[in-house]
């Protein structure tokens, strides 16, 4: 469900970005969507992997799967950073730029969205 939640606010971005909907109102909108997904998706996973170990396990399992997300982050940053900077070098609109970055952060989330809905499927 938040992978859901991302990937259509990243949808919602790159449309916007197509359309030149380019409002305020609508990308904090599209954001807190985003966010609610984000939140949604990480917090279930932390229970579900805390829960998933003994108890005395549960603080180092929270610890590694809180350093993965910052590392997951400031790859995430470097890599969708380079894609946008990559394509204006090559002569794309920066609208362009965006749109083609956005529509890539919706299909990973997707695909992260499904993998916590298979993960939690094995998982019950």
């Amino acid at each position: 469900m938040g992978g859901t939640l991302m990937a259509l606010c990243f949808v919602g971005i790159a449309l916007c970005t197509v359309l030149g909907a380019d409002s305020t109102v609508a990308l904090v909108a599209l954001l807190l969507v985003g966010g609610l997904g984000y939140g949604a998706s990480f917090s279930g996973t932390l229970a579900s992997l805390t829960e998933s170990v003994e108890i005395r396990h549960a603080p180092e399992v929270s610890g590694i799967f809180n350093t993965t997300l910052q590392i997951g982050g400031t790859l995430g940053v470097a890599a969708f950073g380079t894609l946008y900077l990559t394509l204006l070098r090559n002569g794309s609109l920066p609208t362009s730029a965006f749109f083609v970055t956005s529509v890539a952060l919706a299909v990973l989330s997707a695909l992260a969205g499904l993998m916590f809905a298979l993960a939690n499927r094995q998982h019950s």
